[in-house]
């Protein structure tokens, strides 16, 4: 991938930015309807081509995948080894649709990976493609001797068409697969214990802490979070180049079961979701245990509110070599290695950070860590040894302190990203390229900040080198073209067209044009799009266009066209 302009990761045809650490808009989900080939369409173009804006989106080191609200999928970046799924080895510096079993199929959710990339269908099926050389792509020899070449378009993951999945992950070697009954199923590389469970490759029981260096090329699932007296049911899984990381709801026990397991039944009378991970050397999932001291306030779905110092996880992400979380009031948390990855103050030795010097024993129940200072930690590993930390409340996001309530998260190798909910993208953390954080220069920020021109932001997925962002818009209602008693002009029907192009970057230009041809429909819906979406367009547009803009508005204003000073 070395010689390649960063631009062929970004979706910006190979073209180098000079002002790179300004976020850029990928052009290609940039129109509507009006981005039509008018030099004469064909039907194979129009099946690539992009037909709805962008819905999910995610980042690996090489390459990126979007889906479309319509279920369409385009990946871009470097296509080595087939990790695009365009059907061969090219790099694709534009977002190419990808096809084979695809092209019939609505994509639900995405997951790029360092080498492949997983994805799951409406109709509850997961495909994958690219690199096979530990079984990440959930099949094996036809003899079932060893993981089966890698492929340069989607396959099926045919162990799974049982199951009917909704969201899938992928680290670096491995895959993940949460299904709508709660169940989580890994394949793959399993040197780190990254599956959740023991491989068996010799003699002789496994410790807790012991993991298999064997890959398992077949799915299978999580039986720890599965079987026992309470099932865990999971709603978000995250992974990373040695862990796996899970999301899951509070455990529901039956009379037996809750008499039978003091711990388990203490566990479900907290109304409060729960982290579990796996992988750094340990192939059992440990409960992450949060620390006191705060009250997560009722969720969306109507479960009461935690205990006071209960935090109620509902977000996650996984990195190399941190781990990320939100509560249900909008709390960030972070744990693991690298203090400029959690986005907290330096501390001293002495502080409440807690580190390997902490660490105890670990409990009877095999679940959690007991350090010196009563709390509990994941098991963690990075640099040449292991250590642990427990997650630390990043102040530097609460609203108090300028931030504000976290909605979506992502960690990469050695930073993080996240959106509030006021559309704006906090970073922080390290960085090879000067651009990485969206901050002009800065390639090691310790604490979060805010990026700048970012607004209305809804989601964001963070690589090694780059971070790809969803931006939403508000759209006032269309303008009526039949309107009564006359049939509508072919201005108004063209007038409705564009309405539907309109967008945060364009509004301006096109307003400024509606009202040189003099066409009221269109101009009425520009203004309206400006007022509802004003942070969005001050941020997006050019200054030059908003000039332009109020200078018209302006002449409007004093009933005719605004003269120059």
């Amino acid at each position: 991938g070395r010689g390649l302009r960063g631009g062929d990761r970004l979706g910006a045809g190979g073209a180098d930015d000079p002002a790179g650490h300004r976020p850029r808009r990928v052009e290609a989900f940039a129109l509507g309807p009006l981005r039509r080939d008018w030099d004469g369409g064909s039907p194979d173009k129009d099946r690539e081509a992009v037909d709805s804006p962008a819905a999910a989106v995610s980042a690996a080191s090489h390459h990126t995948l979007v889906a479309t609200r319509s279920g369409r999928l385009y990946s871009f970046g470097l296509g080595g080894g087939g990790r695009l799924g365009t059907g061969d080895g090219d790099h694709r510096p534009l977002p190419t649709r990808v096809l084979g079993p695809l092209a019939r199929r609505a994509v639900s959710s995405v997951a790029a990976a360092e080498d492949h990339s997983v994805c799951a269908t409406a109709d509850g099926n997961v495909y994958a493609w690219g690199s096979n050389g530990f079984g990440q792509l959930g099949y094996s020899t036809s003899d079932g001797g060893g993981c089966a070449p890698g492929r340069l378009s989607p396959r099926r993951v045919e162990d799974l068409r049982g199951s009917f999945v909704l969201s899938v992950a992928a680290g670096d070697r491995h895959s993940v697969a949460m299904t709508d009954a709660g169940e989580v199923y890994c394949w793959g590389d399993n040197r780190s214990g990254q599956l959740g469970r023991y491989v068996a490759g010799g003699g002789g029981s496994p410790s807790p802490s012991q993991s298999s260096g064997k890959a398992c090329c077949r799915p299978q699932r999580v039986e720890y979070l599965w079987s026992g007296p309470s099932r865990r049911r999971a709603v978000a899984v995250s992974a990373a180049e040695f862990s796996t990381l899970v999301l899951v709801l509070p455990p529901v026990l039956s009379s037996a079961a809750a008499t039978s397991s003091a711990a388990d039944a203490s566990l479900a009378s907290l109304p409060v979701n729960a982290v579990y991970g796996w992988g750094h050397g340990c192939h059992v999932p440990m409960r992450t245990v949060f620390p006191p001291g705060t009250t997560s306030t009722p969720s969306s779905s109507g479960r009461p509110a935690g205990r006071p110092g209960c935090v109620d996880p509902v977000a996650v992400s996984c990195a190399r070599y941190h781990n990320v979380a939100i509560s249900g009031d909008g709390r960030v948390y972070t744990w693991g290695l690298h203090e400029e990855s959690l986005g907290v103050e330096r501390r001293g030795r002495g502080g409440s950070g807690g580190g390997p010097s902490n660490l105890k024993s670990p409990k009877s129940g095999g679940d959690d860590w007991e350090v010196a200072d009563g709390s509990s930690h994941q098991q963690g590993r990075g640099g040449g040894g292991s250590a642990v930390s427990s997650p630390q409340l990043v102040v530097g996001l609460l609203p108090e302190n300028g931030g504000g309530r976290a909605v979506s998260v992502s960690a990469s190798e050695s930073h993080t990203a996240v959106v509030t909910d006021d559309g704006r993208l906090w970073t922080w953390g390290t960085s090879h390229g000067s651009s990485v954080l969206g901050h002009k220069g800065v390639k090691w920020q310790q604490c979060p900040r805010m990026v700048k021109r970012v607004h209305r932001a809804v989601a964001v997925s963070a690589a090694r080198e780059h971070t790809a962002l969803l931006m939403g818009a508000t759209f006032p209602p269309l303008p009526d073209a039949a309107g009564p008693p006359l049939p509508p002009s072919l201005r108004d029907l063209a007038a409705l067209e564009i309405c539907r192009s309109v967008d945060l970057h364009n509004v301006l230009p096109v307003a400024a044009a509606a009202r040189r041809l003099a066409c009221p429909s269109l101009v009425r819906y520009c203004e309206s799009f400006v007022r509802a979406n004003l942070d969005g367009v001050l941020a997006a547009g050019s200054r030059a266009d908003l000039a332009s803009y109020l200078s018209a508005s302006a002449g409007d204003a004093l009933g005719g066209p605004a003269r120059d000073a």
